[in-house]
């Protein structure tokens, strides 16, 4: 069963637009870098981000968001729980993030 990981990023006042692409870029590389230990295989099956654009106002200060699928439970559990290039990109990030949102589902299952 395929999961998603939705993550919205409000980044602090004193972060430079170098540094917060520097982030995004990061962010998308990630897929090429988190591999199944077993498999070798990527461990994200698909990412997408983007500034926010809303016009509701609902954004709760967030500013960016990225969207990352898993083919299954399993690649994102090792992803969150054990990838070291997961781990290293998480701690670059929050020394510059003010708030930070991460929810994950699968898709039709309510």
């Amino acid at each position: 069963m395929p999961f998603v990981q939705v993550t919205q990023i409000q980044f602090k006042e004193l972060v430079v637009d170098e540094e917060i692409k520097s982030i995004c870029d990061g962010a998308l590389a990630l897929k090429a870098s988190c591999l199944h230990p077993t498999t070798g295989q990527p461990l994200i099956k698909s990412i997408t981000g983007g500034i926010d654009h809303s016009t509701e106002g609902r954004q709760g200060g967030m500013t960016h968001v990225f969207v990352t699928e898993f083919e299954t439970e399993d690649d994102r559990r090792i992803y969150v729980n054990e990838d070291q290039q997961h781990r290293k990109f998480c701690e670059e990030l929050s020394d510059m993030t003010a708030k930070i949102s991460i929810v994950d589902f699968a898709p039709g299952v309510f």
